[in-house]
């Protein structure tokens, strides 16, 4: 074959080369022939150069994988993040359950009305419901007939039992008041140790505090030849010896028996009368939580042995005029939560906020300035409750609706958990002239219908405020600007952003009835992430409130604040309205709240 440019020797061992030479017109230059490259293939030196280069190539992948790994082994993790009890921070709406919703026509707040409102307490942002009354007793109090039974004007067990399962298909969690150290002079226990002198009842005779016949005082009845201590200036109410080890067991049953039905908490009201001292008029702190403590042992070894159970128990309580440390001793020894009872004393002309005539700007800002420094640096869980049962309204207790709306706000500002009391988050205020049931319990004011929507009786038991017409929960539900609509907004944002419901609190200077609260992650940069900055004014006039003193706003984009909630009289701002405070300060009329979000 001739060996010019235009001929080629294409070997049959070689389809590629051959393939190659295929492609190639006549007349094309390259600067080798196919020979020549054929010639450098089979070449020793550079079939070992080509193998060392192979061999290198993957030494180099393989050692930069061995990096990669090292680096991802030795590095410094992220803070692992720690997942908070469902309780921590969640929005607990407390019912008083006779006056929420009748189902039958019989005048009282029943469970099976109560399921039937579950789904507007979920749309609100609830997180679970507090169930108080709850338990069989005398007149919807502590006096407890039976630990085992609902009270029949609530419904039967069975409609207890279907509650507890609505309130969790709702995705919400359910806690009862708890009696734990009173019970009703009916209750069995009681009968038969009154009758301990009878050899049938003699195991009997340590469940309540029997003395040899001593003067009545306001915590010692006589009966028969003995007496026996009770509630003060309550006869009808015998406290129970938890030294007694049948007691014990007895209540540790209950709690458990509960449990099994799927309570996810207990509120033990009357803790105070656990264990007395030998005059009966104080309290034995010391014995009382040790009693706790082997609760809460009792507690976390029955949920521990028993799978079934998906979710920890909550155990909370009060004790009136506690010092910060005391509330920390009763935590630490097993109670998670108590309650800050503080917040009830707020009220236009009490004896604590009794040094302003009109607003109750001072004295919220003192308690929660003190309230918020020690639960952030003693790291105990904190519980907000403005109301209550035994309260008058916080409505009712301030100058104005509008003062309760901001007080509101505020408490779903604070870190921890919040108990709202039904019917706070449209501002109900106490019932007028009214002397048949507590002003504080009346009737849940859900539309403008006959008897509020509480009830279709011709008359109830619990009456209803005369103002239900224009102040009602549909109203305001279907308003684009009310009270329950910015608490559904506050309830959502705590939800969705933890900077909120756990972030680290600084509380402004007061100026004018007027301060800040800021809310910024727990960082040691305050610049980094999301800041809340809330302004309230409590006074009559306008003002400028100045926050370039604040630390907590540097570094962020002040002249693209977004409003993310208002109160209902906050024309001037609306959601998601972008404002510029940049020039240090934030404008706020008389009476008025807003939330701001301030971006780095």
């Amino acid at each position: 074959m001739d060996k010019s440019k235009d001929s080629f020797k294409i070997r049959a061992s070689a389809p590629l080369l051959q393939e190659f030479a295929m492609s190639i017109q006549p007349g094309e230059n390259f600067k080798y022939t196919i020979v020549e490259m054929e010639r450098y293939r089979n070449d020793p030196f550079w079939k070992t150069l080509r193998w060392l280069l192979f061999i290198l190539f993957w030494l180099l992948w393989s050692f930069m994988f061995v990096v990669a790994i090292l680096i991802v082994i030795f590095s410094p993790g992220c803070t692992p993040r720690v997942v908070p009890n469902w309780w921590e921070n969640a929005i607990i709406y407390q019912i008083w359950t006779p006056s929420f919703q009748d189902s039958d026509a019989s005048g009282v707040g029943d469970f099976i009305g109560l399921s039937n409102r579950l789904e507007n307490l979920r749309r609100l942002g609830v997180q679970a419901v507090w169930l108080n009354p709850f338990l069989y007793s005398d007149d919807f109090n502590d006096a407890v007939q039976d630990h085992l039974t609902v009270d029949p004007k609530l419904g039967i067990n069975d409609d207890a039992y279907k509650l507890v399962d609505a309130v969790h298909d709702k995705e919400m969690k359910i806690v009862v008041s708890l009696p734990v150290s009173i019970t009703s002079k009916n209750h069995l226990w009681y009968r038969q140790s009154s009758q301990a002198s009878l050899e049938q009842y003699s195991n009997f005779s340590d469940y309540y505090h029997w003395r040899k016949a001593a003067e009545d005082s306001p915590f010692m009845s006589k009966h028969k030849n003995a007496s026996y201590m009770h509630y003060k200036n309550r006869p009808d109410w015998p406290i129970l010896n938890w030294q007694s080890a049948s007691v014990r067991d007895n209540m540790f049953k209950i709690i458990s028996f509960w449990i099994d039905k799927g309570i996810d908490g207990f509120y033990f009201s009357g803790i105070e009368y656990l264990a007395r001292m030998k005059s009966a008029s104080e309290a034995d702190w010391s014995r009382i939580m040790d009693i706790i403590r082997d609760i809460r042992n009792h507690v976390d070894t029955y949920v521990e042995r028993n799978p079934v159970f998906k979710t920890k128990i909550v155990l909370f309580a009060t004790r009136d005029n506690a010092r910060e440390e005391e509330k920390k001793e009763l935590v630490l020894s097993g109670l998670n939560l108590v309650i800050n009872y503080e917040l009830g004393s707020i009220g236009k002309d009490n004896q604590i906020c009794h040094r302003t005539e009109d607003n109750v700007a001072e004295c919220i800002h003192e308690i929660l300035t003190e309230l918020v420094h020690f639960h952030s640096t003693d790291n105990i869980s904190a519980m907000w409750e403005f109301g209550n049962p035994q309260l008058s309204r916080i409505a009712s207790r301030v100058k104005s609706q509008q003062q309760a709306e901001l007080l509101t706000m505020l408490q779903l500002l604070l870190p921890g958990t919040s108990s709202i009391y039904y019917g706070d988050e449209i501002g109900m205020m106490d019932l007028p002239n009214e002397k048949l049931v507590p002003v504080q319990r009346g009737a849940m004011q859900w539309d403008d219908s006959v008897n509020a929507g509480f009830s279709s009786a011709i008359s109830t038991n619990i009456p209803v405020h005369p103002a239900f017409a224009h102040n009602n929960w549909a109203r305001q539900y279907n308003s684009q600007r009310s009270q329950l609509k910015t608490f559904q907004k506050m309830a959502r944002l705590r939800k969705r952003d933890e900077t909120i419901s756990s972030g680290r609190t600084i509380i402004g200077q007061l100026i004018n009835s007027t301060f800040t609260i800021t809310k910024y992650v727990k960082n040691e940069n305050i610049s980094a992430g999301n800041t809340y900055l809330g302004a309230f004014n409590f006074g009559r006039t306008d003002i400028a409130l100045p926050i370039e003193g604040l630390d907590t706003v540097k570094n962020k984009e002040l002249h693209q604040a977004m409003v993310v909630a208002s109160s209902s009289n906050a024309d001037q701002y609306y959601y998601h309205q972008m404002v510029d405070i940049s020039s240090g300060t934030v404008t706020i009329s008389s009476e008025q709240g807003v939330i701001f979000k301030l971006s780095f």
